[in-house]
């Protein structure tokens, strides 16, 4: 009969386990055990025996081969399920081993007598045994003899078992010392040791290389000379506090490298106690944290920038809300005025005036804006192209005249000596910057001189925009806030002259993409100097204007008629050519007011104009109608004009496509022609601009005048 599992088999098997007697080889002393047993039992075998999951394990045999048997077979499995000694007298005459095969068959076993080997924990791992081939009976005093052993036999075990841990401890306790002394003479840290008195009784490599401590002074009082005079008072009280407290401290001090220079640390202790919980000292470590210091240093100041850039742009946010809401109130109630009946015909051409050029204020703003995002971009682009400088001056002077006579300011320009009559630059980007240097220079000045100063310095290869100024100057510190976006000299001259303090910040932005530069200087009170300087890249071709071509010039020199002469003769020119136009033309374009804007420049000619509200219909009015030429606005619902482009030359037409859009970027024209469109039309657009596009598309289709 199979033995049964005793109650707490699980934690028996670890007890077992724990011992690990199974797997510790001969020992002298389990035989001696036995040999005892048998001779006092009067018995021809005797075993130490442990009992594992599955098997009987011999540690110790006298009279029986074999180093073991299985578990369910055992006479062990039943001894260890009682503290007692089992005794089995005839095997045969017992119902639960008269049918074992260890007694019909061979060792042919009869008689059993075992005590369970019970460890201090409880557990029943094991037995010893005396046995026999004959049936046979115990005396009392081998009984208790049989108990005693096995009570020898489970210490010899334990015994064992604790000097294999102690020998293990030994071991881990020797591999940790040494790794710690490893770690701690490779690392960078400073690591120190003190005893339970506070003296300090061990310090790493790391330390005496990063003080220049001698070893033999490591642990004497010395290694406080290399505290900064000024930390080591705040660094006793941290320290007698934590030991008053057994408690661990950090702190923050200056240690003396070996160069001599100080260097801040982080420093931390934590307590160290022995197994009874006596306090032992502190171990430590020291971290040199220069590097953090002068990063929290250098944070700190970024923060103070930011805050005064955030400060900076809420005051352009709030100038900026003024900037646009200006003109906007101009152009809103002039609007409204020239709709009433009592707007004569010359007040509604005033108010249309002050509409129109306030639009274009407003226009200048968006530009600055969209400007200075494609600078933080880095997607601010200059082209290259023949230009003439004289005629730069010129266009600007003649843009910013009535500003000027505005305001009793003589605008003039002046050649100091011959300049180049063409140079190679971006004529956009040149006139931008001078109209700012321009246009600020009249703002800044209530009476008196604008110069616009044109040099050549031909040994240098460089040319000059000087713009000198009789206003109001600027001290060295307003000097200090040009350039920066979003700031001005100072707030009264935001509240005074108005601005948004883009303007400079992009015009230098752009002379150094011309590998340029503008130089200031300024007095207060006594006008100032801006000198807008690049490479010329003068054209080999152009001749440099004569010596007696230089010198002062005033704005009329440069027009034989007045503005308003000129004006009306643009007018005229313009009107002839709208009466001329011919053709069919397709506008696609989602806004209602851009649409009627195409019809009533155009009411006077002859052109056959079509609309389309989105790029479906666009596709779908082009499919069925022949046009000579197509406006295609980018942005509208349903399909963008990219795709309806794309989706028209699928369907074969060959029909002139104009990019219609806000987006004047190169990427954006790109894109544009990558979807098929054969020129671009930016917006917001001149009547003239547009009419000059139209003329020069349907002049060669045969469907318009010329």
């Amino acid at each position: 009969m199979e033995a049964p599992l005793p109650e707490n088999e699980v934690a028996r098997l670890e007890a077992l386990y724990r011992l690990d007697a199974l797997n510790s080889g001969p020992d002298e002393g389990f035989d001696n055990f036995v040999a005892l047993a048998a001779r006092v039992c009067e018995t021809p075998i005797a075993l130490v025996s442990l009992v594992d999951e599955h098997h009987l394990n011999f540690v110790a045999n006298v009279g029986l081969e074999g180093a073991g048997a299985p578990r369910e077979v055992a006479f062990c499995a039943h001894a260890i399920l009682d503290d007692e000694v089992m005794v089995v007298e005839d095997a045969r005459s017992d119902q639960r081993f008269k049918d074992n095969p260890l007694v019909t068959a061979d060792p042919m076993l009869r008689f059993y007598a075992g005590a369970p080997l019970v460890t201090s924990s409880g557990h029943a791992v094991g037995t010893i045994c005396v046995c026999d081939r004959e049936p046979r009976s115990m005396t009392e005093t081998q009984v208790a003899f049989l108990q005693m052993l096995s009570r020898e036999v489970t210490n010899r075990l334990e015994m064992r078992a604790a000097i294999r841990d102690l020998r293990t401890a030994r071991a881990q306790a020797a591999k940790a010392e040494n790794l710690f002394r490893a770690l701690s003479e490779t690392t960078p840290v400073l690591i120190w040791g003190s005893d339970a008195d506070g003296e300090i009784n061990y310090f790493n490599k790391g330390w005496m290389e990063f003080t220049g401590q001698p070893e033999d002074a490591a642990v004497d009082r010395v290694w406080r000379e290399y505290f900064h005079a000024d930390d080591l008072v705040l660094f006793d009280a941290v320290w007698s506090q934590a030991q008053d407290d057994r408690h661990h401290f950090q702190t923050e001090f200056r240690l003396r490298k070996t160069t001599g220079e100080y260097r801040w640390v982080y420093g931390k202790g934590a307590p160290v106690y022995l197994e009874d919980g006596e306090f032992a000292g502190f171990i430590g470590v020291c971290l040199d944290i220069e590097d953090r210091k002068s990063y929290e240093g250098e944070l700190h100041e970024a923060r103070m920038r930011a805050e005064g850039a955030a400060v900076a742009k809420s005051q352009f946010l709030a100038n900026m809300s003024h900037e646009i809401r200006t003109p906007l109130t101009a152009i809103i109630g002039y609007a409204e005025f020239a709709r009433t009946d009592e707007a004569s015909i010359d007040e509604t051409r005033q108010a249309l005036g002050s509409v129109l050029e306030n639009g274009r204020h407003l226009l200048r703003l968006i530009n600055d804006i969209l400007d200075l995002s494609k600078i933080d971009a880095g997607a601010l682009t200059l082209e290259r192209v023949e230009v003439s400088p004289t005629e730069i001056i010129q266009d600007v002077c003649h843009l910013l005249e009535e500003r000027a006579s505005a305001k009793r300011v003589r605008l003039r320009a002046v050649f100091e000596r011959p300049v180049p009559s063409l140079i190679r630059s971006d004529p956009v980007r040149l006139k931008q910057v001078l109209i700012n240097l321009v246009g600020n220079a009249i703002k800044f000045t209530d009476e008196g001189t604008v110069d616009v100063v044109l040099a050549y310095r031909q040994e240098e290869g460089v040319i000059t925009f000087t713009v000198r100024d009789s206003g109001i100057g600027m001290n060295a510190e307003q000097r200090a806030k040009l350039f920066r976006p979003f700031s001005q000299a100072d707030r009264s001259t935001t509240r005074r002259f108005g601005g948004t303090g883009l303007g400079l910040a992009i015009s230098m932005e752009i002379a150094r993409r011309l590998d340029g530069d503008i130089q200031v200087e300024s007095t207060e009170g006594q006008g100032s100097s801006f000198c807008f300087q690049f490479p010329a890249n003068e054209v080999g071709s152009g001749s440099p204007l004569s010596t007696q071509e230089s010198g002062r010039k005033t704005v009329e020199d440069f027009h034989n008629k007045g503005r308003a002469d000129r004006t009306t003769a643009e007018r005229a020119e313009i009107d002839e050519i709208v009466s001329n136009l011919s053709g069919c033309v397709l506008v696609a374009d989602d806004s209602r007011e851009n649409r009627m804007l195409m019809e009533f420049i155009l009411r006077k000619s002859k052109i056959d104009l079509h609309f389309a509200e989105d790029g479906r219909e666009a596709v779908e009015t082009a499919k069925r109608v022949s046009f000579d030429l197509i406006f295609m606005d980018m942005h509208m619902p349903e399909m963008d004009g990219l795709e309806a482009t794309r989706l028209i030359r699928q369907n074969g037409v060959e029909t002139t496509i104009v990019a219609f859009t806000a987006n004047t970027s190169e990427a954006d024209r790109k894109k544009c022609a990558e979807a098929g469109c054969d020129d671009h039309m930016p917006k917001p657009f001149r009547r003239g601009e547009l009419v000059m596009k139209l003329a020069s598309i349907l002049k060669g289709k045969g469907s318009a005048a010329a």
